[in-house]
């Protein structure tokens, strides 16, 4: 039984930086016990940034894409698209939400949600914290992208399973703040 790690767009926007190293070593430490899932609704905002942005973004956005279809062309079972009509239930329950990116925030979490209901293991992976409070006020695990990264960087973490993420990375924070306290 893996674990599904719901992946959002800021975190794929910045693995393509550097060529999805996050991705590669999260394969080969753990793709025995994750699959990644990429909310319908990622796709739909890389897609919306890759036509209406500009420089950085939309080259980033277009990478982005470029990774996920290269997942999808090579039948890769670590990297599943969430499907369509599972995302027009969540599209049609926060249509009422103008603003395009708060709608897809919500999109995301109930991804993650239909998912941890159906009895996965999940975790959410964002760099917006109010989508990961979001989560977490739902109970719903969710991790700091570039804090998890960090902690992945370190042989000492790597072997760690996901069922331990949350709680390592709550008391390295704790320590951190200890730390900035006592300067």
């Amino acid at each position: 039984n893996k674990w599904h790690m719901i992946i959002d767009t800021n975190v794929l926007q910045q693995c393509a930086i550097d060529e999805f190293e996050f991705f590669k070593t999260l394969y080969h430490t753990h793709g025995d016990r994750i699959v990644l899932i990429i909310p319908f609704a990622t796709m739909h905002e890389l897609d919306w940034q890759k036509h209406n942005s500009s420089g950085d973004k939309k080259f980033r956005a277009t990478v982005a894409i470029r990774f996920i279809n290269a997942q999808a062309v090579s039948h890769s079972s670590w990297v599943v698209m969430q499907s369509f009509a599972e995302d027009k239930i969540a599209e049609e329950k926060h249509r009422n939400i103008k603003h395009f990116n708060a709608r897809n925030d919500m999109r995301v979490f109930e991804c993650a949600k239909s998912r941890f209901a159906a009895g996965c293991k999940t975790i959410l992976v964002s760099g917006d914290t109010n989508l990961r409070n979001i989560a977490l006020s739902d109970n719903l695990p969710a991790v700091q992208f570039e804090s998890l990264w960090k902690m992945l960087c370190n042989r000492r973490y790597q072997q760690l399973g996901p069922e331990n993420w949350i709680s390592v990375l709550k008391s390295m924070e704790t320590r951190k703040r200890k730390h900035h306290l006592n300067m």
